[in-house]
C-alpha cells in the first residue's frame, strides 16, 4: 500500500491547530499551593546520632516561605502550637502554616521544635502577639487584588490617636456618597440615584456617630442600634454583641456580614477601650483590641480582625488611607470613604472622590 505524503503535508499545513493550556496551568497552579502549604520549615535541624529532632532557632529563609512585603506564610509539617510572647496563638493555624510578621523575621527571635510540632516567637519590642502573628490565607497573600467589600478600620494610628474610618466598596451600587451631619455620617445614594434603595434596602445607613465621648463605625443601620443602647449604659463589648445578635447578618442574595466597631477617646492606658465585631450567617464574634494596636475588617475575605499599623495622622489623611493607601490599595472597588481620628474631639471627614 502506498502513502501520499506530499499531499498529507499540505494537508497538515492548512490545518490549525489549536492547544489548550487552560488544564495544564490548573494542574500547575495546584502543584505550587500543595508545596507551599506541605513544605517543612527550613530551619529544622535534625541529630544524625540521637535522630532525635532539635530545636531551630533564628530567622527562617524567606526564600523557603511565601507573602507580601508585611507578613510570610511560614509552614511546618505538623504545627500544632505557636506561643508568641509567652501567650498561645494556636487558634491562628491554618494548613500547617502561621504568617509571621516581616519585623519578627528581621528582628525578632523565632525558635522552631520540630519534634513538639511548634513554634515559640519572641517580638521585637512594642510589637503584640496579636501584630506577631495571623491566619494565613494564600488567596490573601497571592492575589494582585481583591475585592472585600464594605471595610473598617479601628484603634490607635501609629501617634497613638484614637481613630475609627470607614470605605464603601461595591460592584453593584456604586453610586453613593458619604454625607456628614453634627455627630454622624451616612452612606446614601447621589442624586439621581435615590430610587437605588428599592433595589437594596442595605446600601442607605449611618456608618458612624459620635456619643459622648466615643464613636460607633460600622457597615450598616446597626450603628444606631448600638449607639442607642450605649447612651442609655450598656457596656461597649454587651452593645457590640446585642446590636450584632440581633440585627443579624444581611439577608441578601450573599448573606452579607455586619461589621461594627466602637473607640473611646479617652487614650490614656486604663481607660482606653476599642472592640471590633462581625456577625455572619455562622458565627459571632466580638474582641477587644489591645492598648495601642489598630485591625481592619471586611465583609468579604477578611472577615477577622487583621492588624495594621495605621499610618494616617489626622481625619482627612485617614480618609484616604483606607480608600486607597497602604495594604487598601489592594482592594478593589472603592467608592467613598469617612474616617475621624481624635485630637482633642473627633473630627469627621469624608473622602467622595467623584464629587
Amino acid at each position: 500500500m502506498s502513502l501520499d505524503i506530499k499531499s498529507r503535508r499540505e494537508k497538515l499545513k492548512k490545518d490549525n491547530v489549536n492547544i489548550n493550556l487552560v488544564p495544564f496551568i490548573d494542574i500547575l497552579f495546584t502543584i505550587l499551593i500543595f508545596i507551599v502549604v506541605t513544605s517543612s520549615f527550613a530551619g529544622t535541624a535534625t541529630d544524625a546520632n540521637s535522630h532525635q529532632t532539635s530545636d531551630a532557632t533564628g530567622k527562617p529563609n524567606v526564600t523557603d516561605t511565601s507573602g507580601n512585603s508585611e507578613y510570610y506564610i511560614i509552614p511546618v509539617d505538623g504545627l500544632q502550637h505557636v506561643i508568641v510572647n509567652g501567650k498561645d496563638m494556636s487558634y491562628l493555624i491554618q494548613d500547617d502554616a502561621i504568617a509571621i510578621h516581616a519585623r519578627v523575621i528581621d528582628q525578632g527571635q523565632i525558635t522552631v521544635n520540630n519534634k513538639d510540632k511548634s513554634i515559640e516567637i519572641t517580638t521585637p519590642s512594642g510589637m503584640s502577639p496579636n501584630q506577631a502573628v495571623r491566619k494565613p490565607n494564600l488567596l490573601f497573600f497571592w492575589r494582585a487584588k481583591m475585592y472585600l467589600g464594605r471595610i473598617l478600620a479601628l484603634g490607635m494610628n501609629t501617634e497613638g490617636k484614637p481613630f475609627v474610618a470607614y470605605r464603601v466598596s461595591s460592584r453593584h451600587f456604586p453610586n453613593r456618597q458619604v454625607k456628614l451631619f453634627d455627630n454622624e455620617a451616612a452612606i446614601i445614594p447621589k442624586e439621581g440615584f435615590e430610587t437605588d434603595i428599592f433595589e437594596n434596602a442595605y446600601i442607605a445607613y449611618n456608618c458612624i456617630r459620635i456619643v459622648d465621648d466615643l464613636i460607633i463605625v460600622s457597615n450598616g443601620s446597626h450603628t444606631d442600634i448600638i449607639a442607642d443602647k450605649i447612651s442609655v449604659g450598656m457596656n461597649i463589648r454587651d452593645a457590640l454583641a446585642y446590636s450584632l445578635l440581633t440585627m443579624d447578618y444581611e439577608k441578601d442574595d450573599y448573606n452579607t456580614p455586619r461589621i461594627a466597631g466602637v473607640v473611646t477617646s479617652d487614650s490614656t492606658e486604663d481607660k482606653y477601650e476599642a472592640y471590633i465585631g462581625i456577625v455572619t450567617d455562622s458565627k459571632l464574634r466580638v474582641e477587644k483590641l489591645e492598648y495601642g494596636s489598630a485591625a481592619y475588617i471586611s465583609v468579604y475575605e477578611c472577615q477577622e480582625p487583621h492588624l495594621l499599623e495605621f499610618k494616617a495622622l489626622n481625619s482627612e489623611d485617614a480618609a484616604h488611607y483606607i480608600f486607597d493607601q497602604g495594604e487598601f490599595k489592594e482592594f478593589e472597588n472603592p467608592v467613598n470613604s469617612v474616617a475621624s481620628v481624635f485630637d482633642g474631639q473627633w473630627k469627621t471627614v469624608a473622602y467622595n472622590p467623584d464629587i
